[in-house]
């Protein structure tokens, strides 16, 4: 008897980066129209956190690991030196007869400006420490001195500025490097509590402030923080791949660990702290990259999708420097076990002569002394015996093409357009490149001015996408994000037991059509007054996969003989501006949902263009040389 025959599927799940870039948007303004402030209380943020670390994508007790993060050499002084400094003198900072530190009694309550102020008083007299050896050092031997870090409970009672999603967050203590005060200048944060048995909400702490460095820092790597429950003390360690946290000490009975912790986090240089080492920042702000060679200078962020663990995508616009031609550059961070990157499919997609995808001007595996950027480093050197799955390694990907999003639609003919053109783009990668790009939501449509003048839709991001010709015998291991609201019903239900096809990207299609009717009312995008969360399409976002696909597949999907009550579905969610979409949204659900077969690339675009000619008044079809 033959083998069952199983599909290859990877693991995806809801995580922070899973929110929508219209929330995203909302949550940082003040007026916050979307209420996408409602998708950063705790509980939200938390369970999201959650999925991205639970499982073994968090180790804990990983021996050694504070001593791998600060080894000597990365400390200007030494933890023997600082020591015999605090333990000197009548009235030491650190008893050595004792064996306890003077100042704030860690088993009360409310003790993070006493803390602070211990910090503070450990990092002056490093400081100090550093600047008498430097001084008599040897011309040859003199370094540069180490950047100035401030340890501040000034936030414990109010939020820090800058917090990704707009959350409101209020951090026990923040090492941060002056003169911004902000979440974007922190370097590392500690979190205590008086009692040793409230470490969970410690941690859950530490993971939100891991969250808010990690998503507002575009040049960070990893990120450090320390955890202080009753008199235990121990750091956790985020990267792309999850969580690794050290042994737990007494901060009394073992001084050098704590100081160890305390000298790195307020002096070692930044490369420790995980800033990237192949960025340039010089003075006035400027900042230069250098991809396989070429010099590019840093305009703007244009995206940097918040999470900790996963793709961490974060795009820049860059001019290059030789030719003063601005391109984009996509960091983003690579699972290991897909076979393909983004460059080798944009490449053999432009090959097959696929047009409104993005060109490819450069790309390259980031490297440091020769060796690449990667969170397996750091997991081989401690924890060798365990077999981690998911790794990821560091990418630049320089592109010429600057899109304007699907946001930037002037009418909703010109809207439809947009995603039409698309649509036709998505058809030819999926006919002609044998590819199915497999991640269609709002960011990854855009929209562009061809030569002639005329407004086109294009597609970008092919980090989740498939080459249907390549026979997998595995799947690719490192966890996927979900954005709940744009996958179709049936692969939120039963994923892992369907392949992904083309008309489920169709009906991904469909979604950004109505995600986009819902929460605008105007051109370009002007935000609607409107809850998200509490609509009848709010638990479409639910962070469970399975009930969030049954919500949908509920409301799309027609349970004959019942009356179908899809228009009252739109009516109450779709904003009068884009009132004359619902026919189209209709017909589109029709074609996908209550046919035998779901309908083609062909039927789709058909149905786009009769709505399109109806909102014109005239014939909008695509001719051969309107074709993309």
């Amino acid at each position: 008897m033959d083998a069952l025959k199983s599909i290859i599927m990877s693991p995806r799940s809801t995580k922070v980066s899973s929110t929508p870039d219209a929330v995203l948007k909302s949550a940082s303004t003040v007026d916050d129209p979307l209420n996408g402030q409602d998708f950063s209380h705790h509980k939200q943020v938390d369970g999201l956190i959650h999925n991205e670390l639970r499982g073994d994508a968090t180790r804990c007790k990983v021996p050694n690991l504070l001593e791998h993060i600060f080894p000597d050499h990365a400390l200007p002084v030494s933890v023997g030196e600082v020591y015999d400094a605090l333990t000197a003198g009548p009235s030491p900072l650190y008893s050595a007869a004792s064996g306890r530190w003077q100042g704030p009694n860690f088993l009360e309550a409310h003790q993070e400006v006493a803390v602070a102020e211990l910090l503070e008083s450990i990092a002056g007299t490093a400081r100090r420490i550093w600047h008498e050896n430097n001084e008599h050092a040897e011309p040859a031997d003199k370094r540069p001195e180490p950047e100035y870090r401030r340890w501040s409970a000034d936030f414990r009672h109010c939020s820090l500025p800058d917090a990704t999603l707009g959350m409101d967050r209020k951090p026990d203590i923040v090492g941060l490097a002056l003169p911004t005060v902000s979440w974007k200048s922190v370097r590392a944060d500690v979190q205590i509590k008086c009692n040793a048995k409230l470490e969970g909400q410690i941690v859950e702490q530490l993971h939100d402030g891991a969250l808010n460095v990690l998503s507002v820092q575009d040049t960070r790597h990893f990120h450090i923080g320390c955890g202080i429950g009753g008199e235990s003390v121990w750091i956790n360690y985020y990267d792309r791949s999850g969580c690794l946290r050290s042994r737990t000490a007494n901060v009394h009975d073992e001084p050098l660990f704590f100081l160890r912790i305390v000298i790195g986090l307020s002096l070692a240089d930044k490369i420790y702290l995980g800033y990237d080492p192949m960025v340039e920042e010089e003075i006035a702000g400027n900042r230069f990259v250098f991809v396989e060679g070429v010099k590019y200078q840093y305009v703007k962020t244009i995206c940097h999708r918040p999470c900790i663990r996963g793709l961490a995508t974060v795009c820049w616009l860059c001019r290059k420097v030789a030719t003063g031609k601005h391109v984009v550059i996509k960091n983003s961070w690579k699972d290991r076990s897909r076979i393909y990157t983004e460059a080798d499919l944009l490449r053999k997609a432009r090959q097959a002569k696929v047009t409104g995808i993005p060109t490819v001007l450069g790309f390259e595996f980031v490297q440091h002394g020769g060796v690449r950027v990667s969170t397996a480093h750091i997991r081989q050197a401690l924890l060798p015996k365990i077999q981690h799955t998911d790794t990821r390694e560091l990418t630049r990907l320089v592109m010429t093409e600057y899109y304007d999003p699907l946001e930037s639609y002037t009418s909703p003919s010109d809207f439809l357009s947009i995603v039409r053109d698309s649509v036709q783009t998505h058809k030819s990668l999926y006919d002609d490149a044998k590819i199915l790009h497999a991640d269609i939501c709002d960011k990854n449509i855009v929209a562009y001015t061809d030569d002639s003048g005329k407004r086109r839709g294009a597609l970008i991001d092919l980090n989740y996408a498939i080459d249907i010709e390549q026979e997998r015998e595995t799947a690719s291991t490192g966890l996927k994000s979900a954005q709940t609201f744009f996958i179709s019903a049936e692969l939120l239900t039963d994923g892992q037991f369907i392949r992904h096809e083309y008309y489920h990207d169709l009906d991904s299609f469909l979604l950004v059509i109505i995600w986009v009717a819902m929460v605008y009312e105007g051109a370009e995008a002007k935000p609607r007054k409107f809850n998200v969360l509490e609509s009848v399409a709010g638990d479409w976002m639910d962070k469970n996969k399975s009930k969030a696909g049954s919500y949908k597949q509920t409301v799309m999907g027609r349970k004959r003989p019942n009356a179908d009550t899809f228009g009252n579905f739109l009516n109450n969610i779709i904003d009068p501006y884009f009132e004359k979409l619902k026919p189209c949204i209709c017909d589109l659900r029709e074609a996908l949902y209550l046919r035998d077969s779901p309908t083609d690339h062909a039927g789709f675009i058909d149905i786009l263009t009769k709505h399109i000619n109806a909102l014109d008044g005239s014939k909008a079809s695509l001719s051969d040389d309107e074709e993309l």
